[in-house]
């Protein structure tokens, strides 16, 4: 397996991401630093990586719902500038 370099991306050092509640049902809210006029999309994976959801021109604070079929279990929230990896966190999904 080969790996790239890493990267390190710096927007004025508002690096923080908030997911919540978590775990969650049938939807979330998102609050991240700032990215400026930066488009933001946000990602939604299963923790084998597949992608399960997808919203773009998200700003903080956005009420995210989850889709239908969703598994219970863990997941992983990435949140994308202009589709680059800028945060991610694990979220759990807790379905009846």
């Amino acid at each position: 397996m080969a790996y790239g370099p890493i990267r390190s991306v710096d927007f004025e050092g508002n690096a923080s991401l908030a997911v919540f509640p978590n775990p969650a049902s049938d939807e979330v809210t998102i609050f991240f630093g700032e990215t400026a006029e930066a488009t933001v999309s946000v990602r939604l994976y299963s923790m084998d990586g597949k992608l399960l959801m997808e919203q773009r021109h998200v700003t903080s604070g956005d009420k995210l719902q989850l889709p239908n079929g969703l598994a219970s279990g863990a997941h992983l929230v990435r949140v994308m500038v202009e589709d680059r990896a800028f945060f991610q966190q694990k979220l759990i999904i807790e379905r009846p």
